[in-house]
């Protein structure tokens, strides 16, 4: 298994600096949630983690080694990025697509090998999409979809998977089923790190949370140490009522609202 951690990191796009001082450690078998609104550095953290983006200070480290080290197919080979805008603009078939995900290990004209085989059938069967395989991407629902992207990554044998925002745009059954099967995956000893915008399915999966606030770790702890009002009305700017969810135990968040509602008056004839 291999661990992903971060030391004294400064990240910048055009000369400005969006991520500040981040130390955070990624192991094997933890469903690490990254939180905080917009803007808030989780998208840039995520492409750091993976060598996409170079850091201006201080360093990422994959297994104790600086990823700038790596030749970038030897980073592929151990980390795999899932992120927001994933739908391909080519009709390819779900199986064609999880091929895709074999390349850091054969390159891109090599046939496939019998192991590489074996691992696209096994991402295709444990993402459920089995009877799907030979559908074109385009003709999915948006959860299978993502299910196939999810596939890809997984043929890459990946020793840590890295979800930026991955059910942003799908509807609650498959929001669901795409964390259940990210959830399942860490149990079984992946090192996951997902990040979300929605506090109450974080609270539902997550092992650890990273609370970024303005490219900065504002917090770093499980469920109920972050989901705090205190920390969630400091870093989101929205004050919340916090319960405790009666199914899990863990916390509820709810917005409060500042629209106030006055009586409706209608005139009635008499």
């Amino acid at each position: 298994m291999s661990t992903l951690e971060t030391e004294n990191l400064f990240c910048a796009y055009n000369g400005e600096t969006v991520l500040y001082d981040i130390n955070l450690r990624i192991e094997p078998g933890r469903f690490i949630c990254l939180l905080g609104p917009n803007g808030s550095g989780k998208t840039t953290l995520m492409r750091a983690f993976c060598r996409i983006i170079k850091p201006v200070k201080g360093v990422v480290k994959l297994d104790r080694r600086s990823i700038q080290e790596y030749h970038a197919r030897e980073v592929a080979q151990k980390i795999a990025l899932v992120s927001q805008s994933n739908r391909l603009a080519w009709p390819f078939t779900v199986h064609q697509i999880v091929n895709m995900g074999r390349f850091p290990h054969r390159g891109w004209v090599s046939p496939l090998s019998h192991e590489d085989h074996s691992k696209v059938e096994e991402a295709i069967r444990v993402t459920g999409l089995w009877e799907h395989r030979n559908r074109i991407i385009h003709t999915l629902s948006g959860g299978e979809a993502q299910r196939a992207m999810i596939a890809r990554a997984l043929a890459q044998s990946p020793r840590i998977l890295l979800l930026d925002e991955p059910v942003a745009h799908l509807d609650l059954k498959y929001k669901v089923a795409v964390l259940d099967l990210v959830k399942k995956l860490a149990v079984e000893g992946l090192g996951v790190v997902v990040s979300l915008h929605d506090l109450n399915l974080a609270a539902m999966y997550a092992d650890t949370m990273v609370l970024l606030s303005r490219g900065r770790v504002y917090a770093v702890g499980g469920p109920r140490t972050i989901l705090t009002k205190k920390n969630l009305e400091a870093v989101y700017e929205t004050e919340v009522v916090i319960k405790e969810n009666p199914e899990n135990g863990k916390p509820l968040i709810s917005p409060v609202s500042r629209w106030k509602v006055s009586p409706l008056k209608l005139n009635m004839p008499q």
